[in-house]
């Protein structure tokens, strides 16, 4: 049992590092992005907000396909596919 804790704890511990130390979206480290002017916080935040993909996601679920623009019509497709790759 006592393993399994510790265990869990190490699992939980390397999860945080990487979403302190890489972006979510883009998976690159932020050694990376500290190493230019704006940094890893302006990337996350501005660049690839996590918060911003999760709006898109519920706005192609929730707007009818008929309203759709071509952009739109194209997301929605790679995503009911389950290709993230856009």
């Amino acid at each position: 049992i006592i393993d399994t804790f510790a265990d869990l704890r190490v699992q939980k511990k390397e999860k945080e590092d990487d979403m302190l130390n890489s972006c979510f979206i883009c998976s690159i480290d932020r050694a990376e992005f500290d190493r230019h002017a704006f940094g890893f916080h302006h990337h996350v935040m501005f660049e690839h907000n996590t918060w911003n993909y999760v709006y898109l996601l519920a706005h192609l679920h929730s707007k009818p396909r008929t309203e759709m623009t071509g952009v739109e019509d194209y997301l929605r497709e790679r995503v009911a596919s389950s290709d993230l790759s856009f």
